[in-house]
């Protein structure tokens, strides 16, 4: 299995060396996560392995998992079967081998109780299976090519939070607009700005604001990437992350506001935070179905590196 996974974690390297960095020592961090997932006692998240047989040979790989529901959401549907990117396929496997895998992953987690299945898929590598429509675009870009200077963003304060929790309101409402996958927990409010109360304290990342003419124009948190969105087998640190970014030139999810100047500003200033913590690519998360966020995100030169699809069990 873990032969497997690091042959297609090498193929996604040189698909994009800068996301997806191979690990100095990775085939030990495979082997450690495939223990884990096989143990059922090994973590709070249940997770699942398959692997598929061809001529008494292992043909293919796949792993799984259910999902934690951020606490934002209401969660209606129950944790979803993650259909994680994390798989592999021998060079003399035929084409069934991985469609199998897929398909007795997805058995696995509607057998374990999930009702919403997402597959997550390496663009270049992999495409949506039928039945999947976009849920999340996960943009990338190199950071080694340098940043564009833009107008003056400033670090967040204590007095910001109100307007930062204001500003993820919008955003909620947007996502929930846009698929039902995203329903806002009542608390939502209060557990977002708790949140980032405590974020403010962490030294990991990068807490951001713009300021405009009505007050605070939107906020942004540049984070370390986590090992939900890179397979072990791939070096994470070095990858920044940002997911909680909104301003309100995007806050219509159809029409960009004006030419975006603003959010581009914002965007700009989490790059150079990622720059200045040696970061060498990022990771921005933008829902497929947000045309204007997905424009500011363009214009600036990303592109999507990985992307979820969601269906409806």
């Amino acid at each position: 299995m873990a032969e497997l996974l690091l042959a297609e974690a090498r193929r996604r390297m040189a698909l994009d060396p800068g996301l997806w960095a191979m690990k100095a020592g990775a085939g030990a961090a495979v082997d450690r996560a495939l223990r884990v997932a096989l143990d059922e006692a090994g973590g709070p998240v249940r997770q699942v392995c398959i692997v598929v047989d061809e001529g008494g040979q292992m043909a293919a790989v796949g792993r799984g998992l259910r999902l934690p529901v951020p606490p934002i959401y209401v969660g209606r549907f129950g944790a979803p079967g993650l259909i994680l990117a994390d798989h592999g396929q021998s060079d003399a496997a035929s084409g069934a081998a991985g469609v199998a895998a897929r398909e007795g992953i997805e058995a696995a987690l509607l057998a374990d109780g999930a009702q919403v299945l997402v597959q997550a898929v390496v663009p270049g590598r992999e495409a949506l299976a039928p039945g999947y429509g976009p849920l999340t675009l996960y943009y990338t870009r190199d950071l080694g090519r340098g940043v564009e200077q833009g107008e003056a963003i400033r670090p967040a304060e204590a007095g910001d939070l109100p307007g930062i929790v204001a500003g993820s309101a919008v955003n909620r409402r947007v996502l929930h607009g846009i698929d039902r996958f995203w329903e806002p927990h009542p608390e939502a409010d209060v557990r977002f700005g708790a949140w980032m109360g405590r974020s403010l304290g962490l030294d990991d990342r990068d807490m951001l604001v713009a300021d405009g003419p009505r007050g605070l124009a939107g906020y942004a948190v540049a984070q370390p990437a986590g090992p939900l969105h890179l397979p072990p087998a791939h070096e994470a640190a070095g990858v920044g992350f940002l997911d909680d970014f909104h301003h309100e030139d995007f806050a219509d999810p159809v029409g960009l506001a004006g030419d975006g100047a603003g959010a581009a500003a914002l965007l700009a200033a989490c790059e150079r935070a990622f720059v200045a913590r040696g970061c060498r690519s990022v990771l921005v998360v933008c829902p497929a179905g947000w045309a204007s966020k997905r424009a500011v995100l363009e214009r600036a030169g990303y592109r999507v590196g990985l992307s979820w699809g969601i269906r409806w069990a």
